[in-house]
């Protein structure tokens, strides 16, 4: 009987493993899935070939550590410190870059 306890104790966990890789892979599904919908509707804004298009004063707020979008793989702020064109001063430790071009002025 004690053979029998172990065996369903080891199903039981094998099952609650295979529902997590399970809703693993269907978050991850769902991810793919809505990147390609909202790239089939156009939905695929390029942040740094529009950020010259604004006019004025720009704030640009982010963390390096953010959780939701990767800094490395994403970051508006790093292409905009690399382009020799844009004056970007940031204060790194709040994660808050002003960034402004200059434009002609009346």
């Amino acid at each position: 009987r004690e053979w029998l306890g172990r065996a369903a104790a080891a199903a039981h966990a094998w099952l609650l493993s295979a529902r997590r890789v399970a809703a693993t892979l269907m978050r991850v599904a769902a991810a793919a899935v809505s990147v390609w919908l909202l790239r089939l509707l156009k939905w695929d804004m390029d942040a740094e070939a529009a950020w010259p298009k604004i006019r004025g004063k720009k704030v640009l707020v982010f963390h390096k550590s953010d959780s939701v979008v990767h800094y490395e793989a994403a970051s508006l702020h790093r292409a905009l410190t690399r382009r020799p064109s844009s004056r970007v001063n940031s204060h790194a430790d709040a994660g808050v870059g002003v960034a402004d071009r200059p434009h002609v002025r009346a």
